[in-house]
């Protein structure tokens, strides 16, 4: 497809989708156009070496989103925080050309030691464009549930601190033999969430 092309397929497809929810009456309050996106989104024409382009594909979804369900936020998804230059590269590129968004969200399956540092990481680079942030992937091996219990209390404890909006995990109900996945909080024998989900009855 050519560029303009791009822009009525990605216009077309976030619309419909959108308006599967709203007829069946669901309103999303965020919306994420994109997953883990920093470089960029359809590449190559939509990658962060295009920032103008990719700009254009993700505003157009932005718009879709907020013409048919104007309350929902939207969300933009980078991956590794602690890589603090990978997102500055991808704001600058956004935000230089016109980029629009409501809330910054991060993925981080970080260490307990780490959370503190890469939260701040988050939260630095949200307040730098006045936006609220979120965490929306976190989780550890299905195989030691305590420690991921114990990882997840301390990103919820370093959120709290910097005013982020909440954390979620990926994937918990994932478990075998019904997926490879190894990072799930449920415990494929007994069919019940691990304790790493006690983390969120605090």
């Amino acid at each position: 497809m050519a560029y303009s092309q791009m822009l009525s397929a990605m216009s077309s497809y976030v619309y419909h989708s959108m308006n599967v929810l709203k007829a069946s009456g669901i309103s999303p309050q965020w919306v994420q156009i994109g997953n883990e996106i920093n470089s960029g989104i359809c590449h190559p024409v939509g990658s962060v070496s295009h920032p103008a382009q990719m700009t254009g594909l993700l505003n157009a979804a932005h718009d879709m989103v907020k013409e048919v369900s104007p309350g929902s936020l939207v969300l933009i998804h980078l991956a590794q925080p602690q890589n603090y230059s990978s997102m500055q590269t991808f704001y600058k590129a956004y935000a230089g050309n016109g980029g629009k968004w409501d809330m910054s969200a991060f993925s981080s399956y970080g260490s307990t030691s780490a959370a503190a540092g890469i939260v701040a990481n988050m939260h630095s680079i949200s307040a730098a464009y006045g936006k609220p942030f979120m965490q929306v992937e976190a989780g550890g091996p299905v195989t030691s549930p305590g420690s991921t219990e114990t990882n997840l209390e301390a990103y919820m404890s370093a959120l709290h601190a910097t005013g982020g909006q909440g954390i979620f995990y990926w994937e918990p109900e994932g478990y075998s033999p019904f997926t490879s996945y190894d990072l799930g909080a449920w415990n494929a024998a007994t069919r019940e969430p691990t304790v790493a989900m006690n983390a969120f009855k605090a």
